[in-house]
């Protein structure tokens, strides 16, 4: 177990080093630059100059490359060029609002998928079954920003149940925090919900088809008794492995929702950070996501091959 982990470890700081030259490269060929936004259409020589030397951006690719990646192992993710704050601040005091609305954006995923697909693999083929496999279909068709731009026009707007947006820190006022953050997790909840519900479904529909599920059956056993004591247990696994998938990509795409609901978070930074073509923001927002994301996967994969010792065995191979 331990060969395997230190083998993903090894993976994922690799997978890191090549995300961050690829996001320093793309981002620095991209046209328009950061002196422009920053100094306004008509700068001059000489303010462009300085502007260049005091962010480092008159050095070669490599060098600029080089200092900041220092600077990132070290927990430095250097200065914004437009607002001259600490980008590491303005991500520490983000990053747990997002984190706070993915995690309870897959709870919302979860109460839905998980329910929906035991009962439909109880009536499997039957008409509740295509009924809530259809559900969920339309459910992931749907765009997350549509579903809460549903929910202000309704829920806030017409109901007057919950407020439409803002923020207030969950250990100042707990009640608050969560009817400001309910609306923006089932926006994402929603449409990951119905994703993660006809995956699980697929998962139990293959686990009862096998043989250990059908001589079970063959004994008498209740399908509700199959399905609990037998598929659960074998389709648990990759639909963990699904589960972290999507759970990075709600973190990931939290960016438009929190923009819809005024929640200053990640995603907030990121569209603030794309419009002042604020790269190095940018950067460090995107870098941060894509070790969130594989963070993640890592964990699931290292409780999937602990649950399941066959993982560790084929990763060996």
């Amino acid at each position: 177990m331990f060969s395997y982990i230190a083998k993903r470890i090894v993976g994922l700081v690799v997978s890191l080093l090549v995300v961050s030259i690829v996001l320093f490269v793309s981002l620095s060929v991209i046209p328009g630059k950061a002196s422009t936004a920053a100094l306004g259409t008509t700068p001059t020589p000489e303010a462009i100059a300085a502007f260049n030397a005091r962010y480092g951006l008159d050095q070669p690719l490599y060098v600029q490359y080089a200092d900041w990646l220092g600077g990132v192992l070290q927990g430095d993710f250097g200065r914004s060029v437009q607002s001259d704050v600490s980008i590491s601040a303005e991500i520490a005091k983000r990053f747990p609002i997002t984190l706070e609305l993915t995690l309870l954006a897959i709870l919302v995923a979860l109460a839905i998928s998980v329910p929906l697909a035991l009962l439909a693999s109880r009536r499997a083929n039957g008409t509740l079954d295509f009924a809530l496999s259809g559900l969920a279909l339309v459910g992931l068709s749907m765009p997350a920003f549509a579903v809460a731009t549903a929910l202000v026009l309704v829920v806030s707007l017409q109901l007057h149940w919950l407020p439409p947006g803002g923020y207030r820190p969950l250990l100042t006022d707990p009640v608050q925090n969560l009817r400001l953050m309910i609306m923006p997790a089932i926006s994402l909840g929603v449409v990951s919900g119905g994703v993660m519900m006809r995956i699980f479904r697929a998962s139990l529909a293959s686990a009862m088809e096998q043989g250990f599920a059908m001589i079970s059956r063959s004994r008498g056993a209740s399908t509700g008794r199959v399905l609990v004591r037998h598929a659960v247990p074998v389709a648990v696994v990759p639909f963990m492995t699904f589960s972290a998938m999507e759970l990075g990509a709600i973190f990931g795409g939290a960016l438009i929702v929190e923009r819809i609901f005024q929640l200053p978070g990640l995603g907030s930074l990121v569209l603030l950070s794309i419009e002042s073509r604020d790269f190095r923001t940018l950067q460090a927002a995107a870098l941060l996501i894509a070790a969130f994301v594989m963070v993640v996967n890592l964990l699931v994969d290292v409780v999937a091959a602990w649950i399941d010792p066959r993982l560790r065995r084929l990763s060996a191979q």
